[in-house]
């Protein structure tokens, strides 16, 4: 038995225990986890599609062709039914570059692919040659889609709403909207037609499915957040076939198959313990392709760069069979991807444990004090909190939630003579900005949307600078989290933004890094006024995230393609060289996304797609590395080059 089988006996035991606790004389839904009677069950592992970068989507064709979107290259893979390479093909249309979110195919062998960025479904032919446009300046962040007879239904994840179109363009109306009330969405990613004309959504932040009929009004609701069959961690994508409802289940690393009416039949996949650990077991799936017959399952794996499948036979790649436990063990939770740190002070978000983690860093390995927040959606407690900013000298911890559309500010109580240790009284909520009240009371035109925010930073004054999606902008918020402007705007021009997910001060705060993600690229601009300063373009194929100013006027951005940082001279944008590389050792990086700086001048690298934090001197050396255990081993138990050398 491995390492990661035995842990994951342990949490199976575990679960069963506290399942049997909480359900004692209820009956397991009828047929669930191995079911003798009607369609047959997937759940044997057949092999993997590699050589992928970042896939977001697949459709599955006749024949067994795979196609694939990758999100880092920005191209189209097919594969064919032995799991070999056909070709891969630019998402280019009108000369303009897609970011895919989505995949479809239609009946007549074309495919539509959804462009996340842009705003629009581009449709494509068989041989991946681009035909047209469907829902130009109608769309916000279209990710998921599907394609029935003569409609299409594309889940808008930015306007929270399922948009449905004639497959030759036409608009044909939508449902949704963001709420939590039946009916109501938060950040859909996917939409499965049922060939009656009802669709299936997946409700992402909301942790459900929602069935809506023809006339979009809706008929049922399934799930909430937890791990037992029926519930959810983030629903990432969902196929209709043969009756039954497969939902890639993100956070909990499954795939749940569901009936009609909701109830829970059975699930296949293993959560993945091992880094890169494949061969059945999932990692935080976002995709999922069902062929016709509901007998063989590809499932996307963006984070572990790869593709699954999975039927209900076994093949030649298939060792075993992989049974899950009888109840799933509670979601694994991983740091997230921003962090903040003042004086001794870590705080680092993490959405799948809704809170914020406090750690003491005046310690070999930071030290976990405690956490803020929790889920929900009253004061002070968190959907999925994204941003993190401290205020080291008010002690106070800024956090915001994209979701809940909020800031929250909370009072940090620590006793510098204390001795250190846990303390879940830490943080006291304050206050907090709701962003649709303060759309609601600025004149007309102002913001297109409510704002949604994410990362932040802020200046000696005060001001907050705030990315947010949802508007493709940088807000400006006074002290007093009044608004004070903005910065950039909806658009692929210099000076215009596309998905902001970054954004730091030089050290007089007269200069705004932000980490144009969509674009693919960093500006600067010039404060208060937020002139475009420059545009800081990258090396070919980078995707940018965090950006971090330290001393010597140095910018830094984590490259989330090249598992790396880049450096720049911040006056200049000049390219100053890079500093790590993809792997699990000392500077190795895997999807870096947050950088900060700290008091000694160093970089703290949130590397994401490693499920840690990384520690870096601002020339390139290793200081230190924290998170889980079987991540942080192979960084531990390195040599350093100084001792391999003597």
């Amino acid at each position: 038995m491995t390492a990661a089988d035995r842990v994951r006996a342990i949490l199976a035991a575990g679960a069963v225990v506290g399942a049997l606790a909480a359900r004692a004389g209820a009956e397991p839904a009828a047929g669930f986890a191995g079911q003798d009677e009607g369609p047959p069950v997937v759940r044997f592992y057949n092999g993997e599609l590699s050589a992928l970068r970042q896939p977001v989507a697949a459709a599955m064709g006749e024949g067994g062709t795979v196609w694939v979107v990758e999100e880092a290259t920005r191209t189209l893979a097919v594969f064919d039914a032995k799991r070999s390479l056909v070709r891969r093909t630019p998402l280019v249309g009108e000369g303009e570059v897609l970011t895919p979110g989505g995949v479809a195919l239609g009946p007549d062998g074309s495919l539509f692919v959804s462009d996340a960025v842009g705003g629009r479904v581009g449709v494509f032919d068989g041989d991946g040659l681009f035909e047209r446009w469907i829902g130009a300046g109608l769309l916000g962040e279209p990710r998921g889609l599907d394609v029935e007879g003569e409609r299409l239904w594309v889940a808008d994840a930015g306007s929270h709403r399922v948009e449905v179109f004639a497959t030759d363009g036409r608009a044909l109306g939508g449902f949704g909207g963001a709420g939590t009330a039946p009916g109501r969405l938060l950040r859909p990613v996917d939409v499965a037609a049922t060939g009656d004309g009802r669709a299936w959504v997946a409700d992402f932040d909301n942790d459900r499915v929602q069935l809506f009929d023809a006339d979009g009004r809706p008929l049922l609701a399934v799930g909430d957040f937890g791990p037992f069959p029926g519930l959810f961690a983030g629903p990432a994508a969902v196929e209709w076939r043969d009756g039954r409802l497969f939902v890639a289940d993100h956070a909990n690393h499954r795939v749940q198959v569901l009936d009609g009416g909701g109830e829970a039949l059975f699930e296949f996949g293993v959560h993945a313990l091992l880094p890169r650990e494949g061969e059945g077991r999932l990692h935080y799936p976002v995709g999922l392709a069902v062929d016709a017959a509901g007998l063989r399952a590809v499932v996307v794996e963006a984070l572990d760069d790869r593709c699954q499948l999975f039927g209900v036979e076994a093949n030649e790649a298939a060792g075993e069979e992989l049974a899950p436990p009888p109840i799933s063990p509670t979601p694994t939770a991983h740091l997230g991807r921003n962090a903040t740190q003042a004086a001794s002070l870590l705080a680092v978000d993490s959405p799948e444990e809704h809170c914020v983690l406090l750690y003491d860093i005046d310690w070999r390995e930071p030290r976990l004090i405690s956490r803020v927040g929790g889920r929900g959606v009253k004061t002070g407690l968190f959907r999925r909190p994204a941003g993190v900013v401290l205020d080291g000298e008010q002690g106070r911890l800024f956090v915001s939630d994209p979701t809940l559309r909020r800031l929250s500010v909370f009072e940090l109580a620590i006793d510098p003579e204390a001795e250190v240790g846990w303390d879940p009284l830490i943080g006291r909520f304050v206050k907090s900005l709701d962003f649709v009240r303060l759309f609601e009371g600025l004149p007309e035109g102002t913001l297109g949307a409510p704002p949604e925010p994410g990362a932040l930073t802020r200046a000696e004054d005060g001001r907050l600078f705030v990315c947010d999606r949802r508007n493709d902008r940088v807000l400006v918020l006074g002290a007093d989290l009044s608004l004070a402007g903005s910065v950039g705007g909806r658009g692929f021009e210099p000076g215009r933004l596309r998905g902001p997910t970054g954004v730091a001060l030089d050290g007089e705060a007269e200069t705004l890094f932000v980490a144009d993600a969509g674009n693919r690229r960093v500006q600067a601009f010039a404060l208060p006024a937020g002139e475009l300063s420059r545009v800081i373009d990258l090396p070919a194929g980078a995707v940018p995230h965090g950006v971090a100013f330290a001393g010597e006027g140095e910018l830094f951005v984590t490259d989330v393609a090249g598992a790396r940082i880049l450096r720049f001279d911040a006056a200049s944008g000049a390219p100053r060289g890079s500093i790590g590389g993809e792997g699990l050792g000392r500077l190795g990086f895997h999807k870096p996304r947050g950088i900060t700086v700290n008091r000694n001048g160093d970089l703290l690298v949130m590397d994401h797609g490693n499920h840690r934090g990384q520690t870096v001197t601002a020339d390139g050396r290793f200081v230190g590395v924290f998170g889980p255990r079987l991540y942080i081993k192979p960084a531990r138990s390195e040599r350093p080059a100084q001792e391999e050398e003597e």
